[in-house]
């Protein structure tokens, strides 16, 4: 089988591993791990057995999370340094050099990133996974896990590095106001944006399909194979997307960070497969209208999505997807709201 054949394969779980009914590719990487740092990430990726086991589908109608909880979680991480930035400031410490400020940001978004890891396997287990009682979560297969793991780490870095380069203020008191969450708000809508242009472009115009194909190679995912990708699509959803939205509502540094940590949140957990009605936690507000995103969307991309049959483009919200034809029908989830068909103008 050539290499073009097998990024097309499904990837594995470690229950399948010799499942003859299925071409998969080797995953022993689990059972050989050191305590390198692509190693630390990679026993961080791995989920509790439970989730990559077939069982039978939890009884009665998909439970709604609590956006409470959503925010419960993300929020103490997302401000604790910049809390402690602004102690510092408050009681006259000299003010932080980009380079201490990197340090300290870094520092507590790769925290963040653990415990968010964590937390979203907790989910997997308290809820179960959509369609688990016929395929389990897939786990990366031998020639791709370490990729990955450069991929996470490269993720990590730039995701604090480049903000803090380009916006940090060194002289700027930490400061929010009534406005910050609108502001963060339109950074990610502009943001959704670009990714369904560059999302729908991988899967309607064939000769960019090679971009977004290994991604596809998992139709079971979990959070660590939501950065599974090759090097073009790493460099778009990385540094090129979110640096046209920054283009578009420019933040500042400390609501640039916010925006960061809840964007993480949002991308792996679209991955979890989690079987609950869990959306975005800043759009809330769109799900009255039918216009916000939930794991189903994103999951069922995932196991229907291949190539021309993509639907569900948007990571973020369901707006452009309605606005532009391209809503899937959901199989468990609730589809209510104004626009719960899909469309926008009938």
């Amino acid at each position: 089988m050539n290499e073009d054949a097998m990024a097309d394969q499904p990837m594995v779980n470690p229950k399948q591993r010799t499942d003859p009914r299925t071409l998969r590719p080797a995953s022993t990487w689990q059972d050989n791990l050191g305590w390198g740092l692509r190693d630390i990430i990679l026993r961080l990726g791995i989920g509790p057995d439970e989730i990559y086991e077939v069982k039978p589908r939890p009884e009665g109608p998909v439970p709604t999370h609590s956006v409470v909880e959503q925010h419960a979680f993300v929020a103490p991480y997302a401000f604790a340094p910049i809390l402690l930035q602004w102690i510092a400031y408050y009681y006259g410490e000299q003010r932080w050099s980009t380079a201490k400020a990197f340090f300290i940001y870094e520092f507590a978004f790769i925290i963040y990133a653990g415990q968010m890891i964590r937390h979203l396997h907790m989910l997997m287990l308290r809820y179960g996974t959509f369609d688990q009682e016929n395929r389990p979560r897939d786990l990366l297969d031998d020639k791709n896990a370490y990729k990955t793991a450069s991929a996470v780490l490269v993720y990590i870095l730039l995701r604090c590095a480049g903000p803090i380069s380009f916006f940090f203020e060194p002289n700027e008191m930490p400061h929010f106001d009534l406005w910050s969450p609108v502001r963060i708000s339109a950074y990610l809508l502009a943001l959704d944006y670009f990714f369904y242009c560059y999302h729908r472009s991988c899967h309607q115009v064939p000769w960019l399909w090679h971009i977004h194909r290994k991604h596809h190679s998992t139709k079971h995912p979990s959070p660590l194979l939501s950065i599974l990708g090759d090097d073009i699509q790493e460099t778009l959803e990385i540094a090129v997307i979110p640096s046209l939205s920054q283009l578009v509502v420019m933040l500042p540094f400390h609501e640039l960070y916010v925006a960061m940590c809840y964007l993480l949140f949002v991308e792996a957990m679209g991955h979890t497969g989690a079987r609950s009605d869990m959306g975005h936690p800043l759009f809330f507000w769109l799900k009255p209208l039918g216009l916000g995103l939930c794991i189903e969307d994103h999951d069922l991309h995932h196991r229907n999505g291949y190539r021309m049959r993509g639907l569900n483009m948007g990571k973020q919200t369901r707006l452009f997807d309605t606005l532009f034809g391209t809503c899937g029908k959901r199989l468990e989830t609730s589809d209510h709201g104004l626009f719960k068909d899909g469309t926008l103008f009938g």
